[in-house]
């Protein structure tokens, strides 16, 4: 008698990943690498918003803790004063935040490290998106 397992699989596989995944877009595209952000996760006061994103390398990076393919990290925007500034970033082993958290760095928002955010970049795209400004 013949099972019919092989859609079973693949279903079981692809619900796999879309909880993960189902918030995710894509910010840019670049030769070496994708930025996702996930609209679902913005939060948004008169000045500020913060947003999950995600940066997926084409090849693997190295750093002192080890090689990553991806990090992910909520990031906080300036609405009003055009700047950015991270307060969580996890370094994963693998593509698309898969994979082992091979380090974790966490800012206290209180002291964020902020950097202008220049025109025509992909940190741009991700303010606007946060901000809810025309793109």
């Amino acid at each position: 008698m013949a099972t019919h397992s092989t859609p079973w699989a693949l279903l079981l596989l692809l619900g796999g990943f879309s909880p993960a995944w189902a918030g995710w877009e894509t910010t840019s595209v670049e030769p070496n690498q994708v930025v996702y952000h996930d609209k679902a996760s913005r939060t948004k006061d008169k000045q500020f918003s913060t947003m999950w994103t995600m940066t997926d390398f084409a090849q693997a990076r190295t750093e002192e803790f080890g090689k990553f393919r991806s990090f992910s990290s909520k990031d906080v925007f300036d609405c009003t004063n055009k700047r950015h500034a991270f307060v969580i970033a996890n370094f994963f082993s693998d593509k698309l935040g898969r994979g082992d958290v091979l380090h974790t760095i966490k800012n206290d928002e209180r002291y964020l490290d902020w950097a202008d955010i220049a025109p025509n970049t992909t940190a741009e795209k991700e303010w606007k998106i946060a901000c809810q400004r025309a793109q």
